[in-house]
C-alpha cells in the first residue's frame, strides 16, 4: 500500500493516478490522508469502513438530487447520501442487517482498462464479512452502468468481498421503514419487564393493536412506541410489504 500523503478530497473529473495496468482501490481515511492499494485479497484488511467521504456532488440550483445525512442506528454514525434512493438503502440496510461499520462513497477503483467507479456503501456486518455495495433503481442500469457493475462484482470476488445492488423498495416497504425509523433510537427500547411481558402475549400472532393494549390497556397510543422499537429491532415481526395499521398481525421473531 503506498501511502499518497495530506490531500483535499477528489473532485469528479479529477486526473486519475498511474494504476500500471492494475485495478487499483483510491480512498480517504478519517484524517484526510489518500491511501491506493492493488485491488487482491490483501484490500480485506484495510479497514475502508472507516473511509471518509471520496467524493460529493457539484451543489447548483435546482438540482434533482436530494442529499443529506441519516442517522445509521447500527453504528450511531451520520452517514451522508446523495439521493433518496441512497437513503432508502442505508434505512434498508440500517434495518435489515447486523452491520457493526460502514462508510459511505467510500473509495474510487480505478480498473486496469483505465476506467475508474465510485460505489456507493461498504459495510461490515458483526461476522466480519465485508460488502461492496451499489444504488441504482432497475431501469435506471444502462449498458454502461451494467458493465460497470459487472466489472466491480468480478473485482470483489477476486478480493473476498461480496457485492450487492441496492434497487428502489416497494412503496409499502419504503413507508413502513420511514415510520419505524423515527423509533429505531434506543430512547424507545423497551423496558425489560414489557418487553418479557410482548414476548409471552406473542406466543400466539396478534393485531398491532391487541399487543398495544396487552401493555397500556387504556391507552395504547401511550405505549406504541416500545412495538415500533421492537419491529425496527426485529424482536418482532409483521408483513412490512404491506401498509402497517392497527390491524396488521405481529409475531414473535424466533431466529432473534
Amino acid at each position: 500500500m503506498s501511502l499518497l500523503g495530506k490531500r483535499q478530497r477528489s473532485a469528479p473529473g479529477a486526473a486519475p493516478p498511474k494504476t500500471f495496468g492494475r485495478d487499483v482501490l483510491h480512498w480517504i481515511d478519517a484524517e484526510g490522508v489518500g491511501h491506493m492499494a492493488a485491488a487482491d485479497s490483501r484490500a480485506t484488511g484495510l479497514e475502508l469502513h472507516k473511509a471518509a467521504v471520496f467524493r460529493q456532488g457539484i451543489k447548483y440550483p435546482r438540482r434533482r438530487n436530494y442529499e443529506g445525512y441519516y442517522w445509521f442506528s447500527g453504528t450511531g454514525q451520520h452517514l451522508w447520501y446523495e439521493s433518496l434512493t441512497e437513503y432508502s438503502a442505508l434505512m434498508w440496510l440500517d434495518f435489515s442487517q447486523d452491520i457493526v461499520g460502514i462508510s459511505t462513497q467510500p473509495m474510487c477503483i480505478y480498473f486496469a482498462d483505465g476506467t475508474s467507479h465510485y460505489p456507493d456503501f461498504f459495510t461490515v456486518q458483526r461476522d466480519g464479512t465485508q460488502t461492496l455495495c451499489d444504488v441504482r433503481p432497475q431501469n435506471l442500469i444502462d449498458a454502461k452502468a451494467a458493465e460497470t457493475f459487472a466489472k466491480t462484482r468480478d473485482l470483489c470476488q477476486r478480493i473476498g468481498w461480496p457485492y450487492q445492488i441496492l434497487g428502489e423498495l416497494g412503496v409499502p416497504m419504503r413507508h413502513n421503514l420511514e415510520w419505524l425509523a423515527a423509533y429505531r433510537h434506543p430512547r424507545y427500547k423497551a423496558p425489560k419487564e414489557i418487553e418479557e411481558l410482548l414476548v409471552d402475549f406473542l406466543s400466539e400472532p396478534a393485531r398491532l393493536r391487541d399487543v398495544a393494549r396487552a401493555i397500556r390497556p387504556g391507552a395504547p397510543a401511550f405505549s406504541i412506541h416500545f412495538v415500533y422499537n421492537l419491529l425496527w429491532t426485529r424482536e418482532i415481526r409483521a408483513d412490512l410489504a404491506r401498509p402497517l395499521s392497527w390491524n396488521t398481525i405481529l409475531r414473535k421473531n424466533e431466529n432473534v
